[in-house]
């Protein structure tokens, strides 16, 4: 049975007859079911073509079940060199080229390269896109790097991204799927992008991987160690962070220290002799008058200390952070600045190289150096974040304990984290990581 409703036809006689509509819409009802409650078959209206049961034709052309086709196939355009075949929403073959850093939009193809420097290329967060999203990313060039990056966090067959190195017109294909990126196919120089699973640490911890975080309800009660050491932290008199209830940095889930007493610690670590020490993090202070502890280590040697702190008077902040060797305590504090300020994620470092200790925030672009004592050995016993006799209630959302000081490392830990973070515009434009991730 044909339905037209509120249709005006036109029969136009020639070789083979043709139907036109001049208003309304056009459907069939081939299994002749839609008075007993079925669906019409075909729908046509000047949105496009539905085939199948109870579609729309919004999308131009909507095919539900299998669909075989043969020759040829132009959807889109009446020239077959400028069409755009676009199936389910998932991969277009349409392309885009691109020779700077840039997010990526819909085309799945993506030509890209630049002879005088490196491309950060953003892909949306996978869950956003639903499943089956499609990205085939080719470089153009031999010269330089392409790196490719989820926005607002998210993995790349569980890596922080992947890099299409120099020397090489490589390419890597992805597909989105359950809220992640996956990998089908890497060629040329593509390697994944570095992080700190590739070295030595003495403690990993980071908040936007779920698998690392045991909760009730969002409370939390350990969380995990990702260097293999398995020195998890876990919580302190009953007093738990949160997690997983809206606190985020950069679109991805962050430790929240809300009370005042909330603190995770480790205190019966095997003694770790260390002639170096190195603390990173990554945090956001919530409120004015905050000093948000982002990582403290502690020492046998009469109880001396390496902490990582901030402190908040609103539109401004302070590094607050201090060392204490061979029971003497120095101040690692800066006067105030905005990249510091409340609501303002940032990232820290604090370090003793042997010889002097350092504190600075974004990679140097705020940072205090003081001369400590020389060769003194420090004896990590134990790691503690969250309460330090003061009053937190920051975000946390990645600390890294080092015993190696070395400023190489440092800064390729600082890129790692910057670019992970959102923070990378943050780095001074002479930090080795500020155009491309390590």
């Amino acid at each position: 049975m044909l339905v037209f409703p509120f249709l005006c036809l036109t029969l136009i006689s020639s070789s083979f007859g043709s139907v036109v509509s001049t208003s309304g819409n056009i459907t069939f009802d081939v299994n002749d079911d839609v008075i007993t409650g079925g669906h019409f078959e075909a729908k046509l209206d000047s949105t496009g073509l539905a085939i199948g049961g109870n579609l729309s034709a919004e999308a131009n052309l909507h095919v539900q079940g299998n669909a075989i086709v043969t020759q040829s196939l132009t959807v889109g355009s009446a020239v077959s060199s400028s069409s755009n075949f676009h199936l389910s929403g998932t991969k277009s073959q349409s392309f885009e080229v691109v020779s700077g850093n840039a997010t990526l939009g819909t085309e799945s193809l993506v030509l890209s390269g630049n002879t005088s420097g490196n491309i950060v290329l953003w892909i949306p967060n996978a869950s956003s896109v639903g499943n089956g999203r499609v990205y085939h990313i080719k470089k153009t060039v031999s010269e330089n790097e392409i790196n490719i990056v989820a926005t607002g966090g998210g993995n790349i067959d569980d890596k922080f991204g992947v890099m299409l190195s120099s020397g090489d017109l490589g390419n890597v294909e992805l597909i989105s799927a359950s809220g992640n990126w996956y990998v089908l196919d890497i060629s040329g120089n593509g390697v994944f992008v570095w992080t700190p699973e590739y070295m030595t640490t003495v403690g990993w911890y980071d908040a936007s991987d779920a698998s690392t975080i045991t909760d009730a309800g969002g409370q939390v009660s350990q969380w995990d160690d990702k260097s293999g050491n398995a020195r998890h932290l876990n919580v302190v008199g009953g007093n738990t962070p949160e997690w997983g209830l809206g606190a985020q940095i950069n679109g991805m889930n962050v430790m929240h220290y809300s009370n005042t007493f909330d603190e995770l610690d480790n205190d019966s670590l095997p003694n770790i002799d260390c002639t170096q020490v190195a603390i990173l993090s990554v945090g956001m202070a919530k409120t004015a008058g905050d000093s948000p502890n982002y990582g403290s280590i502690y020492s046998t040697d009469v109880s001396d200390k390496l902490a990582v702190r901030g402190n908040s008077n609103g539109a401004n902040g302070s590094l607050a952070s201090s060392i204490k060797l061979d029971g003497a305590s120095t101040s690692l504090s800066t006067g105030s600045d905005a990249q510091l300020a409340e609501e303002t994620p940032t990232m820290m470092i604090a370090w003793y190289d042997g010889t002097d200790a350092y504190c600075r925030a974004n990679g140097g672009a705020v940072s205090v150096t003081q001369n400590v004592a020389d060769g003194a050995t420090f004896t990590i016993n134990a790691i503690q974040c969250g309460r330090d006799s003061n009053t937190p209630r920051n975000y946390h959302g990645e600390m890294i304990i080092l015993n190696i000081a070395d400023l190489s490392t440092l800064q390729k830990i600082e890129g790692y984290l910057a670019w992970k973070w959102g923070l990378e515009g943050n780095l001074p434009i002479s930090h080795p990581f500020k155009s491309v991730a390590p």
